[in-house]
């Protein structure tokens, strides 16, 4: 329920029976409601009190799935996700990393660093930009995830409303992201194996509820 109005007038008549929160898709919590009259009447009241006092942002910010997130301070919450796209922006995101000169070396020179694994690029810590992107064809709520301006993905779709809402409304605090992967040599049989991989892009970032 997208709207204000809708979710009062729902949580009025039907609060008691818990159709609030069937439509929220806690089941549980429903079932619990309409067993026992919304907790007794007292749930009911303390939910339609809610429905009243909530602005119409914060509403929309509680009502959109959110990621996964910890609390981390009075208010403020920590989500932490994988950057979608991330195999399409391949150039992008080399141009964030740092080479590895152990990557250049001989074959003999890899076989006598033994079983260690040889990435192209070390990994990355960086913060990270997140801009809505309302242009996009695809996506009218996409959310690019930026890296010294390079695009290196976006922020997955069913949780781009949510940043987009947080963006908007002045509740992001920063971003961070780390980037992993890639290329890679590895000693097999005395014999260098190069292994072709894509990035991994782990996006985190802070809010404020």
């Amino acid at each position: 329920m997208q709207n204000k109005t809708t979710r009062i007038l729902v949580t009025v008549l039907g609060g008691w029976l818990g159709i609030h929160k069937f439509m929220d898709k806690q089941i549980g919590i429903g079932i619990l409601y309409l067993l026992t009259g919304g907790l007794f009447g007292i749930g009911w009241i303390i939910d339609i009190i809610k429905a009243c006092m909530l602005p119409q942002h914060r509403y929309n910010q509680v009502m959109l799935p959110i990621p996964p997130s910890t609390a981390i301070g009075s208010g403020l919450y920590e989500a932490c996700v994988d950057v979608a796209g991330a195999s399409y922006y391949y150039d992008a995101i080399v141009r964030c990393l740092k080479k590895n000169p152990k990557y250049d070396l001989s074959d003999n020179d890899i076989i006598n660093l033994g079983n260690d694994r040889v990435y192209e690029f070390f990994p990355l810590d960086s913060n990270a930009v997140l801009k809505p992107e309302p242009t996009n064809r695809h996506d009218v709520n996409a959310v690019t995830v930026l890296v010294n301006n390079n695009l290196v993905g976006y922020v997955p779709s069913e949780y781009a409303p949510f940043v987009k809402n947080l963006i908007e409304h002045k509740l992001f605090c920063f971003a961070v992201v780390n980037i992993l992967g890639g290329n890679v040599k590895h000693c097999a049989n005395n014999n260098v194996v190069i292994h072709q991989g894509n990035f991994r892009v782990k996006l985190k970032f802070v809010y404020r509820s």
